[in-house]
Formats: C-alpha cells, structure tokens, sequence
C-alpha cells in the first residue's frame, strides 16, 4: 500500500516555518495536519483521489514543476491538500479543499499572503477548461492532469480507478458516469490545449489527446 511520506511532510513544513512563518511550525500542527490528511486520502471508498494520487503528483512537481514554479512551497503545500476534501460529483470539493487548507495556514501561522495564493491553487485544480491568469495556476492544473498523458495502460488504470470511485460510492449508476464522463471527455478534445504550461505541454499533449481518442472510441 503507498503512504504519504511523513519525512516530506516534515521537510515541507519546516521550510514553511522559515520562508512564510514568524517562527517553527510546532510538532503538534506538523504531527496533527499529517495524520488528518493520511486519514483523508486513506478513506476505503477512494479508488483515484487517494494517496497515490497525491504521490503521482508530488514525483510530476519534482521532475517537472519545481525548476519552473514561481513558489514551490505554496504549490507543494496546494498539491498537498488539493483533494482533501472530496464526495464524488460535488461541484465544491476543491472549495472546501481550500477551507481545510486554510485552517492548517492559521494553525501553523503562516502568512495570509501565502495562505491566499494557497488557496488560489487550489481552486485551479477544478477540472474545466479555464485558462489560468498565474504561471503557477497553469502549473499545478497541469500537474492534476499529468495522468492524462501517461501510457495507454496509465490512462486505463485511471479511468477504472474513477469509475470505481464514482459507481462504487452509489453517486451514479455505471451507464449515467459513463454518459457524463464522455461527455466531459470529448469537450476537453475541443480545448485549444489540454496543458497550459510549455513543458507538460510539450511531454503530455500529444498522448493525452491520443488516450482520450482512443478511449471515447470504445464507447462508439
């Protein structure tokens, strides 16, 4: 089973402590603010928006996001907590994502600044078509999307894993998740880009749209 790194959390925070903070972030909030969010990313009926998810995310900042990000800490800290808060098919997770993140930014006393730009990145991650005003908005929506252009066997394992989620948690019906995750899909094909940023750009486009064909063909 993958689990959050408690060492990278403690890493984080204590470079959170020193750049946005007045002082150390106490043990207590570090040790509390983990465990909450291993909780959260541990619950049995998440099959995507879990912890390997987050761990996907964390390597795709590490390999690509971090030589670019404008703040690497407010980006670490909104891939941290992005899907803390999640119910299938609810159009607010990424908003009460920000509301949790944002109760950790006041315990640990970090800045409103940073809490602000936290919660900005946050809200970026909602899936649509928008395109972003920041450069580290445009990164971390193209992080969240990373998957999409992973192999054909990646891509696979993902849309499984979402249907699972959704299905399994008796939000929708299997045929009603298929009607409106096509739908979802074959207007995403329309998007002028799928990643906003040059280098997922140029990693990702061209099979993320191949997957995404390919996929959409099944259902034909």
């Amino acid at each position: 089973m993958y689990k959050l790194s408690r060492q990278d959390w403690k890493v984080l925070l204590n470079d959170l402590g020193s750049t946005f903070g007045s002082s150390i972030i106490p043990q207590s909030v570090q040790i509390n603010w983990f465990e909450k969010l291993c909780g959260q990313y541990d619950q049995t009926w998440r099959r995507y928006h879990n912890a390997i998810h987050i761990i996907h995310l964390l390597n795709q900042f590490e390999l690509r996001g971090k030589a670019v990000a404008k703040n690497p800490l407010a980006v670490l800290t909104a891939i941290w907590f992005h899907d803390a808060e999640m119910e299938p098919g609810l159009q607010t997770n990424e908003f009460w994502s920000a509301v949790m993140a944002s109760e950790f930014c006041e315990q640990a006393g970090l800045s409103d600044v940073f809490m602000d730009t936290v919660i900005t990145l946050i809200l970026a991650t909602t899936p649509n078509g928008v395109e972003h005003e920041t450069p580290d908005e445009r990164l971390i929506a193209d992080i969240n999307r990373s998957v999409l252009g992973g192999t054909s066997m990646q891509f696979c394992d993902m849309e499984n894993q979402i249907q699972q989620e959704y299905v399994g948690s008796g939000f929708v019906t299997n045929e009603e998740h298929n009607r409106r995750h096509t739908v979802f899909l074959r207007k995403m094909l329309l998007w002028q880009r799928i990643y906003q940023t040059e280098i997922f750009y140029k990693e990702y486009e061209h099979q993320a749209r191949e997957n995404i064909r390919r996929f959409l063909n099944t259902f034909t």
